[in-house]
C-alpha cells in the first residue's frame, strides 16, 4: 500500500483531461509564408495558456506541437476540477481570439479546439517523448478521439466532468456522442460562455434537485430561533453538515415557510473557487438589503446617509467602497470590518423596521477572516430582531465561541425518507432501482440525485467512461485530505467491500473494534460501524466504490489475496464463510479457479433462495472466470451447465444487459466447438428476447437453438425449445403455430418429467392455458392451469410470479376484480422476494387496474402511469400493450383526450410489434374520442380495427368487448335501435363465454336502449 493518498508514483487518479490545439495550422502557415511568424504566435499562445492553466489550478502535461495536453485535479485534489478545466478553456479561447491583432496581424485569428474530460487514469512519471507525465486511461484515450467530433472554435466538454457544475455555464443541447473505441454513447455538451450564475447554490438551484425530503426535527429546530426573533431577539444559527447532505435544501424550504409568512430573508455566500475578496457574503447581503433603497443611494454617500437615518456621508462610505469593491469596479482594497459595522448595523435595522429579519450565509467554511471579524461585531452590536443563519460543514473554534450559538446538525435521510427522494426523481417506477439507489445513497441528497440521473432509465448503455466523474473527485478531494495513515485503512476497508466484517478488517490491519483508529475514520465520515452487529460500513456506497478505484491494481490484488488467507482461515477454524464474498476476492485476486468453484457455489445457493439478482451477478462472476481459464479440466461441460444456469436465473425477470452476456457465452461456445453450449446459449437469448417483447428476435434465436439441438438427440431440450417457440408465436399473435408447437412440446415434456416440480412443463402450461384464456375459453384455459397448481403443490419457483399475473389478467378480462387485486398483490410480495423487477412492476399495473375497474380509483391511474413509464425506460416490453391499451381507456374515462392518445399510439406501436394484447382496448378508446370530438378518422374506424384484432387473435371476448363498445357509442349518437342490437349480440357472446359481469353490464344496456327506442 502507498503510505499516501496523494503518492505519485503509479498512482491512480481521478483527473480533468483536456486537449485544446491550434484548427487549420497548415493553411495558416501557408498563408503565413514565414514559419518563424507561425511559431512566433504559438509560442505566445503557449504562454498565455500556461499562465490561464496555472491561474485555474492546473498544469500542462505536454506539448504536442501546436496543441497542448493538460490535466486538473493533480497535485490538488480540487471537487470542482471540471468546472475549472471548462473556466480555463473559456479564457484560452477569449486570448486566443486576440492574438493575431496584437500582434500586427489582424487578418490572422488562431482558431482552436478543446475537448475536456475526466475519470480514472494511471498517473506515471514522463520523459522528454512523453511529456511531464504519463497519464494512459480510458479518459485519455476518449478525450483523444473526442478531438475528431469537435468544431473548430468549439469547446466540448462530457456531462460527467461538469454534473453540477454545468450550470455555471451556457451550452448548446445534450448530445450523444460515440467516440472512437467508445463501446457507448458518451454524453457531452458545446459550452458557448458563461451564465450569470456565482454560485453553486445558485448552480444547483436552476439544475433541479433532491426533493426536500424529513428533516422535521430540523426545522423545528430553525423555526424555534425565529419564534425567538419575533419575541425581539438576535440567533444566530450555524447549520452543519457534511457536502450534500442537504443544508442549503434545508434552508431554501426554511426560508420558503418564512416567505409564506411575509418575513424577509437576504442571502450571502462564501466561493472557495479561485478564492474571494473579502467580506464577499456581506457584500452580496448588503447589496440585497439595499435593494428597495433609492436608485442613487448605491452612488453617493449622502443619499444613503439620509436613507439610512443618523448617518453621515463619511459613516457610509466604507459600505459603498465595500459594494464597488465586490463588483470589480476598481483596485482599491475593500475596508475594514470595524469601518463597515456601524453603517451595516443601521441598514439591518432599517430594513426590519422591528421585524424579524433573516440573513443566510452559505458555504460559511470558505468564509475569510474579515468576514468572521464583521459577523462578530454585527452579532455584539446589533439591537434588531435577526437570525442569521450560517450553512456550514465544520463547526470551528471561533464560530462555536459566538455567544448563544444554537447549532443544528442535519443527519443523513433515513432509508424511507432516502426512497421517498428517490422515487419522485426517478421517470420509471423500477421499486429494485430505489431500494438500491436509497441504499447507496448513504442519506445523501446529493449522492441521490446523482445516481438516480446517471442513466435515468435509458434502455441504451453508456460507456464506463461515462460514471459521474465531476462526483468522484468531490470524493477524491475529501479523501485525500487524510493523513497517511487513515487513507490506509479506508483503502483496505474499500477493499474488502461496503460491508466490513470487523474480524476480518482486525485480521487484515491488526485493529480492533475498540480501537481509536476506527473512531477517527467516523469522524472523517468515511466507515462507521455498520447496521449489522460486528460490521463495519461505507457511509455512501460510491465513496466505496471511488475510493476502491484509487487502489493501485498490484495493491489490490495483494490485498485481495490476503483476505481469501484470512477467509480461508476462519473457514478452516470451522467458522461460517460466505463462498460469496470467497468468490468475490478470488476472483479480484486473480485465482481464476477458485473464484469458478465459489462463484457457482454461492449462485447455486442464491437459486435456492430465489435471489436471482444476486445469482445472476455471480454466474456472470463465474463465466468471467471460465472464459480465462482455457485448461480447465472438462471445460466444454461446466460451461454449458453454467450457460444453462444463468438463463435460469434471468429468464423470470429478463433485462437486456443479459443480452450481452449470453451473446459473450454464446461465442464462447463456439470458439471451443461446445454445440451443447451453443444450443443452450440461443434457447436462453430466444428466451429472453420473448421476455423483452422482442417476439420475431426470439423466434430467430429458438430457431437457430432448435437446428443446433437436432444434432445433439436430446429429447428434451427439443421440447424445451419448442415450448419457447410456442410462446414467441403466441406473443407475435400467431394462434395457429403457437397451439401446434405448445401442444407438442407438452406432450414431450410430460414424458420427460421426473420428479415431483418441473417448471418448464407448469409455465408452458401456463402459456397454453393464457392463450386460450385470451380468446374468451375460459374453462378450457382452467384445466391448464389445475395442472400447474398440482405440478408446483406449495413450491414458490420464480416462475411462480408469471402464473399470478397470468391469472390476475384472465380475472380481469372475466371481470372478476377482486381476484384481479388478490392475484396482483400477490405477485407483488412475491417479486420482492426473488427481486423480479418485472413481475413487481405488472402486478402493480394489474391490481391498479383492477381496482380503478372495481370502485374508480383515481389513485390508480397514476400508479399505471409510473408502470407505464418503467416500461418505457428500456425494460421488458412483454405485454405492455395492455398497460397502453388500459391507460388510453381510463385517461378517456378522465376526459384527458391528449393522454388517451398518446398511450394508445403506444398501444399501436407495441402492436406493430407483434404485442397485440391491448391493441383492442386502445382501438374501443380511441373510437370514444371520435365518438366525442369528431376528426380526421371516425370511430367507426377505430371499430373496425378493433375487430380485425379480435379476428387475428380469433379472441370471441375481444369481439363481445368491441361490439359492448359499439353499443355504448350508438347510445351517445341516440342510435337506440342500433345501440340495442350490438348490445344484444354482445350479452350473447359475454353469457356464451361465462362473462357474467360483463353480460350484466350488456343486459343492463340493451334494456335501455331497447326503452328508447
Amino acid at each position: 500500500m502507498s503510505s499516501s493518498p496523494a503518492a505519485f508514483d503509479g498512482s491512480r487518479r481521478i483527473l480533468v483531461v483536456m486537449y485544446c490545439d491550434v484548427v487549420g495550422s497548415t493553411q495558416m502557415l501557408v498563408r503565413l509564408k514565414e514559419p518563424e511568424i507561425f511559431r512566433e504566435l504559438v509560442d505566445t499562445l503557449g504562454e498565455a495558456v500556461e499562465d490561464i492553466v496555472r491561474h485555474h489550478g492546473g498544469q500542462i502535461v505536454r506539448k504536442d506541437g501546436d496543441g497542448f495536453v493538460i490535466l486538473f485535479g493533480h497535485v490538488t485534489s480540487h471537487d470542482d476540477a471540471g468546472r475549472r478545466a471548462t473556466e480555463a478553456a473559456l479564457d484560452i479561447q477569449q486570448a486566443a481570439a486576440t492574438f493575431g491583432a496584437t500582434g500586427g496581424l489582424p487578418d490572422v485569428r488562431l482558431r482552436l479546439r478543446t475537448v475536456i474530460h475526466s475519470g480514472l487514469v494511471l498517473l506515471l512519471p514522463g520523459d522528454i517523448v512523453r511529456g511531464r507525465f504519463e497519464i494512459p486511461g480510458i479518459p485519455t484515450n476518449v478525450t483523444a478521439h473526442l478531438r475528431a467530433l469537435a468544431e473548430p472554435d468549439e469547446i466540448l466538454v462530457s456531462e460527467s466532468t461538469l454534473g453540477a457544475d454545468r450550470l455555471f455555464f451556457r451550452t448548446g443541447p445534450r448530445r450523444l456522442v460515440i467516440p472512437s473505441g467508445c463501446p457507448a454513447p458518451l454524453a457531452v455538451y458545446s459550452v458557448l460562455g458563461r451564465e450569470a450564475v456565482e454560485s453553486r447554490f445558485a448552480a444547483r438551484i436552476r439544475r433541479g434537485s433532491a426533493p426536500f425530503a424529513g428533516r422535521q426535527l430540523e426545522l423545528a429546530a430553525l423555526e424555534a430561533g425565529l419564534g425567538r426573533c419575533a419575541e425581539g431577539h438576535k440567533v444566530i444559527a450555524a447549520v452543519v453538515g457534511p457536502a450534500g447532505i442537504g443544508k442549503t435544501r434545508l434552508a431554501g424550504e426554511f426560508l420558503g415557510r418564512a416567505a409564506a409568512r411575509g418575513i424577509a430573508s437576504h442571502r450571502g455566500y462564501c466561493e472557495a473557487y479561485l478564492g474571494a475578496r473579502p467580506l464577499q457574503p456581506f457584500a452580496q447581503l448588503i447589496s440585497s438589503l439595499l435593494a428597495g433603497a433609492p436608485p442613487r443611494a448605491l452612488e453617493n454617500a449622502r443619499v444613503l446617509a439620509g436613507y439610512l437615518g443618523g448617518m453621515t456621508a463619511r459613516d457610509v462610505q466604507p459600505l459603498l467602497r465595500l459594494l464597488v469593491a465586490d463588483g470589480g469596479g476598481g483596485e482599491a482594497p475593500p475596508p475594514r470590518p470595524e469601518a463597515v459595522a456601524p453603517a451595516l448595523l443601521a441598514l439591518l435595522a432599517r430594513a426590519g423596521g422591528g421585524a424579524p429579519l433573516i440573513l443566510c450565509i452559505d458555504d460559511w467554511q470558505w468564509t475569510d477572516d474579515a468576514s468572521r471579524k464583521l459577523l462578530e461585531l454585527v452579532a455584539a452590536g446589533s439591537r434588531a430582531p435577526m437570525l442569521v443563519l450560517l450553512l456550514t460543514r465544520d463547526l470551528d473554534g471561533r464560530l462555536a465561541e459566538l455567544p448563544g450559538l444554537t447549532v443544528v446538525q442535519v443527519p443523513p435521510l433515513s432509508l424511507e425518507d432516502s426512497r421517498k427522494a428517490a422515487e419522485a426523481l426517478l421517470t420509471g417506477g423500477d421499486p429494485f432501482r430505489v431500494e438500491r439507489i436509497a441504499r447507496d445513497a448513504g442519506g445523501s441528497p446529493l449522492f441521490i440525485e446523482e445516481l438516480c440521473q446517471a442513466r435515468p432509465g435509458s434502455a441504451q448503455p453508456t460507456a464506463d467512461a461515462d460514471r459521474s466523474g465531476w462526483l468522484d473527485m468531490m470524493i477524491q478531494a475529501r479523501f485525500s485530505r487524510l493523513a497517511p495513515e487513515p487513507a490506509r485503512l479506508v483503502q483496505i476497508a474499500a477493499v474488502i467491500g461496503h460491508v466490513v466484517p470487523e474480524w476480518l478488517f482486525e485480521a487484515i490491519t491488526g485493529l480492533g473494534p475498540e480501537d481509536p483508529a476506527l473512531g477517527r475514520l467516523a469522524v472523517e465520515d468515511f466507515v462507521y460501524a455498520g447496521d449489522v452487529e460486528g460490521t463495519l460500513r461505507f457511509k455512501h456506497g460510491i465513496t466505496r466504490d471511488a475510493i476502491y478505484n484509487m487502489v493501485g491494481l498490484h495493491q489490490r490484488r495483494a490485498l485481495h489475496g490476503r483476505v481469501v488467507e484470512a477467509l480461508l482461515a476462519r473457514g478452516a477454524a470451522g467458522e461460517d464463510v460466505q463462498p460469496e464474498m470467497l468468490a468475490y476476492h478470488c476472483g479480484a485476486c486473480g485465482d481464476a479457479e477458485r473464484a469458478l468453484h465459489y462463484a457457482m457455489s454461492a449462485a447455486n445457493k442464491a437459486m435456492e433462495a430465489s435471489a436471482l439478482d444476486r445469482a445472476q451477478s455471480l454466474y456472470r462472476a463465474a463465466f468471467d472466470a471460465i472464459a480465462t481459464l482455457e485448461d480447465l479440466p472438462d471445460r466444454a461441460g461446466r460451461a454449458s451447465d453454467l450457460v444453462r444456469r444463468y438463463g435460469q436465473a434471468c429468464v423470470v425477470d429478463p433485462s437486456p444487459d443479459q443480452i450481452e452476456v449470453l451473446e459473450a457465452m454464446a461465442a464462447l461456445a463456439r470458439s471451443m466447438g461446445n454445440e451443447q453450449g451453443l444450443a443452450l446459449a440461443q434457447y436462453w437469448l430466444g428466451a429472453i428476447h420473448y421476455g423483452l417483447g422482442n417476439a420475431g428476435r426470439s423466434i430467430e434465436h429458438l430457431q437457430g437453438a432448435l437446428e443446433a439441438a437436432a444434432t445433439l438427440g436430446n429429447p428434451k431440450l427439443t421440447a424445451q425449445i419448442k415450448a419457447s417457440l410456442g410462446q414467441s408465436h403466441s406473443a407475435a399473435a400467431d394462434y395457429p403455430a403457437a397451439r401446434i408447437l405448445l401442444d407438442e412440446a407438452i406432450a414431450a415434456l410430460r414424458l420427460c418429467r421426473t420428479g415431483r416440480l418441473s417448471t418448464g412443463l407448469a409455465y408452458s402450461l401456463c402459456c397454453r392455458g393464457f392463450l386460450i384464456a385470451d380468446q374468451g375459453y375460459f374453462d378450457e384455459a382452467a384445466a391448464y392451469y389445475r395442472e400447474v397448481e398440482s405440478i408446483l403443490g406449495d413450491a414458490e419457483p420464480p416462475m411462480l410470479g408469471s402464473y399470478m399475473t397470468q391469472m390476475a389478467a384472465i380475472s380481469l378480462w372475466k371481470g372478476e376484480w377482486d381476484r384481479a387485486i388478490d392475484y396482483g398483490e400477490r405477485g407483488v410480495r412475491l417479486s420482492e422476494r426473488t427481486r423480479t423487477r418485472y413481475i413487481a412492476v405488472m402486478s402493480r399495473s394489474l391490481a391498479a387496474y383492477a381496482r380503478w375497474r372495481r370502485d374508480g380509483d383515481p389513485a390508480a391511474v397514476d400508479e399505471l402511469v409510473r408502470t407505464a413509464a418503467w416500461f418505457m425506460s428500456g425494460a421488458s416490453q412483454q405485454r405492455t400493450s395492455l398497460n397502453y391499451g388500459w391507460l388510453a381507456e381510463m385517461l378517456v374515462a378522465r376526459g384527458d383526450a391528449k393522454g388517451a392518445r398518446f398511450y394508445a399510439a403506444c398501444a399501436f406501436r407495441r402492436a406493430r410489434a407483434a404485442d397485440r394484447l391491448g391493441e383492442g382496448t386502445a382501438c374501443r378508446a380511441m373510437a370514444r374520442i371520435a365518438a366525442l370530438r369528431p376528426g380526421r378518422r371516425d370511430s367507426g374506424h377505430y371499430l373496425a380495427l378493433a375487430y380485425r384484432s379480435a379476428e387475428a387473435r380469433q379472441s370471441p371476448r375481444e369481439r363481445a368487448e368491441t361490439l359492448l363498445c359499439a353499443a355504448e357509442i350508438a347510445e351517445a349518437r341516440r342510435e337506440y335501435g342500433k345501440g340495442a342490437e350490438l348490445a344484444a349480440e354482445a350479452q350473447a357472446g359475454f353469457e356464451r363465454l361465462g362473462m357474467t359481469a360483463h353480460a350484466a353490464q350488456a343486459e343492463a344496456l340493451r334494456s335501455a336502449l331497447t326503452s328508447s327506442c
